[in-house]
């Protein structure tokens, strides 16, 4: 029965009682408060009702919203295997990619075995000489050669304790590596010429060509050679270790350089070296395939953008607290050249324009990942005409990664539209 036919009836009954009691007033009076109370329950059941209603209501919207958040939350644990989401995850894959690729469409969470990923093969100096030397050491802790040793095998002594022992066989103990550092001061000098006539005798007239060689005139009034450099500029960017602490690590060796002194040759040496860069940058246009990349860089200078606005997304790693500052490398690689460029900002017009002021030619194929978008090959007058540069295309290997993530999906054991 609704609760529109209880009241019905009940108004059809009420009405009726009031007709038959309204001879006697203590009957009406007892029968108009049974009504009154009666109307009362029933306000307050239909209030009741109208708030389990809207509770009910609630309940269902909740129960929808779970099932999209599990829904959500299953299909991000298939994305990135069940791992734990962190910031730093996330941010590595934003630069370095996403890790599909190296799951090959395993789950993390599944039992199956994983490839442990082979060591990276570090390329050794050829430079660097490598001798090996034998020794023997004695009952007493003292080294000596093994011809020695040999000799002492069937002879007898008296040890320390008071006792005869006899030395019977030399046995293989171990092999260590150690690294002999020594500084070498090298005194050059030149040979003098003069012009002489067929007779020999000198030509006062007749200018010496001067003679320049890299070993003796580089940074010519220091000490500073072409291999010491080289190892200052080794740990200054391989190893990222900051000038100050390089010419500490000098002067235990007594070589006394200050950071300034450091900075200095570096800077010269960078301007020697530029001529030979800007040659290298020449057969870019003879280039018909050349690669695009860029990879970030972590420095140790708080510099600053120029022109840059404090919201720009270009002064994000200047606002880090880190000590370091996030910069990028841009890498061309040709069938002839490898070249190396350093900027603070991730743009992909920087490889553009670097690769149009070398002139290369139209027909040059470029190829990158997806970073550098459609208009990555187009050129913008100024009137407004755009014009193809160069060709450009993307690589198979980041392509790559777009099926490995389909793979991983088709791991997880649950389906989702």
């Amino acid at each position: 029965m609704s609760q529109q036919t209880l009241q019905d009836r009940f108004k059809d009954i009420s009405q009726k009682l009031e007709k038959a009691t309204a001879d006697d007033p203590v009957i009406s009076i007892l029968v108009s408060a049974l009504f009154a109370l009666f109307e009362n329950q029933n306000n307050q059941l239909q209030s009741q009702n109208i708030t389990i209603a809207n509770l009910s209501k609630t309940i269902e919207d909740q129960k929808i919203l779970i099932e999209k958040l599990n829904y959500a939350i299953a299909k991000l644990t298939a994305k990135l295997g069940d791992k734990s989401i962190t910031v730093r995850k996330t941010s590595d894959e934003n630069i370095n990619g996403k890790g599909s690729e190296k799951k090959k469409g395993i789950n993390s969470s599944s039992g199956e075995k994983k490839a442990v990923s082979p060591r990276k093969a570090v390329k050794v100096n050829s430079d660097i000489s490598t001798s090996e030397r034998y020794v023997c050491i004695d009952i007493n802790g003292e080294e000596i050669s093994v011809e020695d040793a040999r000799k002492k095998i069937g002879t007898t002594f008296v040890w320390k304790d008071g006792k005869r022992y006899k030395y019977v066989r030399i046995n293989d103990s171990s092999v260590k590596a150690d690294i002999d550092v020594s500084i070498v001061k090298t005194h050059y000098s030149k040979l003098q010429i003069v012009a002489v006539d067929d007779n020999g005798n000198e030509l006062a007239d007749v200018k010496v060509p001067v003679t320049v060689c890299p070993e003796t005139d580089f940074l010519k009034k220091s000490l500073m050679s072409i291999g010491l450099m080289c190892l200052v500029l080794e740990q200054w960017f391989c190893l990222k270790a900051p000038l100050n602490r390089i010419s500490q690590y000098l002067l235990r060796y007594g070589i006394e350089y200050s950071r300034q002194q450091l900075y200095s040759y570096t800077n010269t040496t960078a301007a020697l070296l530029m001529p030979v860069f800007k040659h290298m940058e020449s057969y870019l246009r003879e280039a018909k395939l050349i690669g695009v990349d860029e990879t970030y860089w972590s420095c140790r200078e708080r510099q600053k953008l120029k022109d840059a606005k404090d919201d720009a997304p270009d002064r994000k790693s200047q606002r880090s607290k880190s000590k370091t500052l996030r910069s990028y490398v841009f890498g061309i690689v040709s069938d002839k050249l490898c070249l190396y460029y350093h900027s603070l900002q991730r743009n992909a017009d920087i490889p553009k324009s670097i690769l149009l002021d070398n002139q290369i030619s139209s027909d040059c194929f470029i190829e990158s990942d997806a970073f550098y978008r459609k208009m990555f090959a187009i050129k913008v007058e100024k009137d407004g005409r755009m014009t193809r540069v160069f060709w450009h295309g993307l690589c198979w290997v980041h392509a790559r990664r777009n099926f490995c993530e389909l793979i991983n999906y088709s791991t997880f054991p649950h389906d989702f539209e």
